[in-house]
C-alpha cells in the first residue's frame, strides 16, 4: 500500500479523498451526479431521508432507472407528507409503467395538491391500463384546467371508446388547452361519433390551435361524413382546414392536389406539416417543405424509421 501511495501525486490523492467523502455522505450531491455509486437500494433508503429534497431526488432517479423493483417503495412515497415528493413518485411510477401502480395512482387523482393530481393523471396515461378510464373521466371535472388537460391527454393515449362521449363534451371546456387536448384525444380514438362535434370545433373563434387540432382529428377518423367534409373544405379553398388535415390529403395522394397543399403550408404552415411534406415521398411537396423550413430558420430533425407520412398510402 505504501509503494502504491508513493506513486500517486498530491492531486491524485486529493481527488480520491473527495470522491470517498462524497460516496459516504448522502445528500452532498444529487443521486444523478453519482449514478454508479448509489444503486437502487441506496436510492430506496433515501426515500426515507428526513430531507424532502433528498427524497424527491431519489424518487426521480428511480423513475429514470425504470426498475420494477422500486415500485413498492415508490408507492409508499405516494403517501409522503411533502407534495413535491408525491409528485416525483407519481412521475417515476409512470416511467416504470408497472400495473401495480394503477390503483394507487387512481387514488392520487384526489390528492390535495393539483400538481400531484396532474402527474398521477399523466402516469396513468403512460401505463395505459383500462382500469384508469373511468377515474380519468371523473377527473375531467377537476377545478384545475391543467389537471383536466392531462386527464384528457391520458384518455387519448389509452384510446378507449368509453371516453368518447365525455371527450366530446370537453370540446366545450372554457380553457383552450383542454379543448385542444380533447380534439387530439378524439383523433387518436378515431370514433365516428366525434365527427360532427369536431366539425363544430372548426368554428371555435377563440382558438386557432383548437381549430387546427380538430381538423387533424377529422383526418384521422375513417368516417364518410368526415371525409366528405374535408373534401368539400379542400374544394372550397379552406386552407386552414387543409393545413390541419394535410395528412388526410397526403395519404390520398391525388395528383394535382399539391398546389392547394402548398398554399395551405404557406398560409397556415407549422413545423410538423413541413416535416411531413419533406418526408412523404412527393418531390413537389418535399421541395416546398424544405423551402418553408429554410425561410423559418428551422433545422429539421432526423425522422424515425416508419413514422413518416407517405404520399398515396
Amino acid at each position: 500500500m505504501a509503494d502504491w501511495t508513493n506513486r500517486k501525486t498530491a492531486s491524485d490523492l486529493l481527488w480520491i479523498a473527495l470522491w470517498t467523502l462524497l460516496l459516504v455522505s448522502p445528500g452532498w450531491v444529487s443521486a444523478e451526479a453519482q449514478p454508479a455509486a448509489r444503486n437502487m437500494d441506496r436510492l430506496i433508503q433515501d426515500l426515507g431521508n428526513p430531507d424532502w429534497t433528498v427524497r424527491s431526488q431519489a424518487a426521480s432517479t428511480l423513475g429514470k432507472m425504470k426498475d420494477p423493483g422500486a415500485v413498492p417503495a415508490l408507492l409508499k412515497a405516494l403517501q409522503d407528507p411533502k407534495g413535491y415528493v408525491r409528485r416525483r413518485a407519481a412521475t417515476a411510477l409512470g416511467e416504470i409503467k408497472d400495473p401495480r401502480a394503477v390503483i394507487p395512482l387512481i387514488q392520487a387523482l384526489h390528492d390535495p395538491e393539483s400538481y400531484v393530481r396532474r402527474k398521477a393523471a399523466a402516469a396513468l396515461g403512460k401505463i395505459k391500463d383500462p382500469r384508469a378510464v373511468e377515474p380519468l373521466l371523473e377527473t375531467l371535472g377537476d377545478k384545475e384546467s391543467e389537471v383536466r388537460a392531462e386527464a384528457v391527454r391520458s384518455l387519448g393515449k389509452i384510446s378507449d371508446p368509453r371516453a368518447v362521449e365525455k371527450l366530446i363534451t370537453t370540446l366545450q371546456d372554457e380553457k383552450e388547452e383542454v379543448r385542444r387536448s380533447a380534439a387530439i384525444a378524439l383523433g387518436k380514438i378515431k370514433d365516428p361519433r366525434a365527427a360532427g362535434p369536431l366539425m363544430a370545433s372548426l368554428k371555435d373563434e377563440k382558438a386557432a390551435s383548437v381549430r387546427r387540432r380538430a381538423a387533424v382529428a377529422l383526418g384521422e377518423i375513417q368516417d364518410p361524413q368526415a371525409e366528405a367534409f374535408l373534401l368539400a373544405a379542400f374544394k372550397n379553398g379552406n386552407l386552414e382546414v387543409v393545413a390541419g388535415a394535410h395528412a388526410f390529403f397526403v395519404r390520398r395522394g391525388e395528383p394535382g392536389t399539391e398546389t392547394q397543399l402548398i398554399k395551405a403550408l404557406l398560409e397556415y404552415g407549422y413545423i410538423r406539416m413541413a416535416e411531413n411534406f419533406v418526408r412523404c415521398g412527393n418531390p413537389t411537396l418535399a421541395l416546398a417543405g424544405r423551402d418553408w423550413v429554410t425561410k423559418q430558420g428551422i433545422k429539421l430533425k432526423p425522422g424515425k424509421s416508419g413514422e413518416s407520412l407517405r404520399w398515396g398510402e
